[in-house]
């Protein structure tokens, strides 16, 4: 099964987790002391009022801000479509239909938050996802068969640096340590046991406008770097259940429980930079992203051996033969749309891959036959249990490191139960 490019579910909460409103801003707010909180009742329609010290009760200004936003504030569900853009036609005029995928994914994302203070945070988050092609590219058994995707689970340091909200320059850190759990069958039967992948990420907002401006405030653009070491049976793809009669450079016949003998990159690292920019607009917020990365695949050595291939003339030693480091690049860019804070709607388009294609040619950074274009909702199920229990929020609940006052509250609802 081909790994595939995700900006799902996942994708977005990471470019909106680092932005003015994420990780930069992550200042949680004192809640509200149980008198003051005891102080404000709700009319009949809903309308928050305050009893006076006297005991009379009238209607009052709407309160500015709520209880405190929930510890596992940014749980939601996503659901994406991402097709290749070789099956959309676009691109060149590929005879197989090995790169021609329609893939559909579901996803749980799961965050709480452990600790949270003035500067810093630090939380646990996981993502379960399932993917079922209903296109038919061979990479499944049978036809429209769902498979779990391997399963990350992180936890996650996020630290402001400097903040100055006069000038809406903002500068975080954010540390993720992150293990990858071979829930995929191209992992599992593969021989991999888990992979290790710390990141780190910093990012820096920059004024545009100001704040004292309505629109164009301010923008983000930050760094990231990526290791990802990889635990396993073997170099190479194994499966116990296979004996497979296989044939040595010497002629000799062996059972062998390889899937392939292209080498597994035991260790891999990436480096990335981004931009991300978040707007208002007619009581909505519209987000942008473009992303860039590199990446080194370092695949182990060859074994020792006094002859590698054996040929006609002789033997040849292919130990000093050829690179073993990889290299390969990717790029993204996408914008979102949060109608409300319930939920969102978004549209991406994804190209990764090695340096050299099949062909032997460089590959643009921008286009490989299997560059992915998706889109899809994710809904917010911390927002949509505020607003059932009382308390609906202004702000998209993939801001998920911020606390903020002044768009925190919208209205106080009735209880629904």
């Amino acid at each position: 099964m081909r790994a595939r490019l995700l900006f799902g579910l996942g994708g977005l909460l990471f470019t909106t987790a680092v932005s003015v409103g994420g990780a930069a801003q992550n200042t949680p707010r004192v809640p509200a002391s149980a008198a003051a909180r005891a102080g404000v009742k709700s009319s009949t329609t809903g309308t928050p009022v305050e009893e006076s010290p006297e005991g009379d009760t009238g209607p009052k200004e709407p309160e500015t801000r709520g209880p405190v936003r929930l510890p596992w504030r940014g749980t939601g569900f996503g659901f994406d479509n991402s097709v290749t853009a070789s099956a959309l036609g676009i691109g060149a005029d590929y005879q197989s239909g090995a790169f021609q995928q329609y893939v559909q994914t579901y996803s749980l994302g799961l965050n709480y938050f452990v600790v949270e203070q003035e500067k810093w945070s630090l939380a646990v988050s996981a993502s379960p996802s399932v993917s079922v092609e209903l296109t038919n590219s061979a990479d499944t058994t049978t036809t429209r068969e769902p498979w779990f995707n391997d399963l990350p689970i992180s936890s996650i340091y996020r630290r402001r640096l400097y903040a100055n909200e006069e000038k809406q320059i903002f500068t975080g850190m954010v540390l993720n340590g992150t293990v990858l759990l071979p829930t995929s069958p191209a992992s599992y039967n593969a021989g991999t046991y888990l992979t290790t992948s710390p990141r780190l990420v910093m990012f820096q907002t920059l004024p545009i406008l100001g704040h004292t401006a309505k629109h164009f405030q301010s923008f983000s653009i930050g760094a990231s770097v990526r290791w990802d070491h990889r635990f396993g049976r073997a170099d190479t793809a194994v499966n116990s259940d296979l004996d497979q009669p296989r044939m040595d450079s010497r002629g000799s016949t062996f059972l062998s429980d390889d899937l392939t003998f292209n080498r597994f990159a035991q260790n891999s690292l990436r480096q990335g930079a981004f931009i991300f920019f978040s707007e208002d607009v007619v009581g909505t917020t519209l987000q942008f992203f473009a992303s860039f990365g590199l990446n080194q695949n370092f695949l182990p050595a060859l074994p020792d051996s006094k002859c590698d291939v054996t040929i006609q003339t002789g033997c040849v030693d292919v130990k000093g033969q050829g690179a073993f480091t990889q290299y390969g690049y990717s790029f993204a860019a996408g914008l979102t749309w949060l109608p409300m804070a319930e939920f969102g709607l978004y549209v991406n388009y994804a190209n990764g891959g090695n340096q050299l294609g099949p062909n032997g040619q460089r590959q643009s950074v921008f286009y490989n036959p299997n560059a992915q274009l998706s889109a899809g909702v994710a809904v917010g199920l911390d927002a949509i249990y505020e607003t059932l229990t009382g308390w609906r929020r202004k702000d998209p609940f993939f801001l998920v490191a911020k606390d903020d006052p002044k768009k925190r509250l919208e209205k106080k609802l009735p209880k629904t139960f």
